[in-house]
């Protein structure tokens, strides 16, 4: 039979022993929080997204995101390359935070696309498959759409997944 003491103190080490390793996650989660704050005001930094005067629109890098309805045709380069923008910081924000999004994020600067990964191409009858243009030039309007309400979700699911 063991002596009572001996078992006391097994326990005593293995108490401290717990407690060390809950004082190290707890370490390490605050350094990953401080990292992730870090990285999310570089990325401000290197993408400003601000509110225009109207009180509407948004503005990235200085390039108004109006609604996609409203663009006429000289804007369509503008626009893309705003998308291309958002669509790249959203890429890096849910790598920042470890959340896998909805839609995948393709940032290709002003060609980018949104790929959905639930749909098999094979189902869809279009040469580009799973990949919704977030660019005007030459491309269908309403897969355009599709892909700004793709983004948006995504957007949206970043926001939940922080309690906004």
């Amino acid at each position: 039979m063991v002596p009572a003491n001996s078992l006391d103190e097994a326990r005593r080490k293995r108490s401290q022993a717990i407690d060390a390793d809950r004082q190290a996650l707890r370490d390490a989660r605050k350094e990953l929080r401080t990292r992730q704050n870090f990285l999310t005001a570089a990325l401000h930094s290197a993408y400003p997204i601000f509110t225009a005067a109207d009180g509407v629109t948004r503005t990235i890098c200085g390039l108004m995101l109006p609604a996609l309805t409203s663009s006429s045709s000289g804007d369509d380069e503008m626009v893309s390359t705003a998308l291309g923008h958002v669509c790249h910081v959203v890429l890096l924000m849910s790598k920042y935070v470890g959340l896998t999004l909805r839609f995948l994020p393709v940032p290709m600067s002003s060609r980018s696309v949104m790929r959905d990964l639930s749909v098999s191409s094979s189902r869809n009858n279009t040469k580009d498959g799973n990949d919704f243009p977030l660019f005007l030039k030459g491309q269908d309007r309403t897969r355009v759409q599709v892909a700004v309400l793709m983004l948006s979700k995504d957007v949206d699911q970043l926001l939940a997944a922080h309690g906004v």
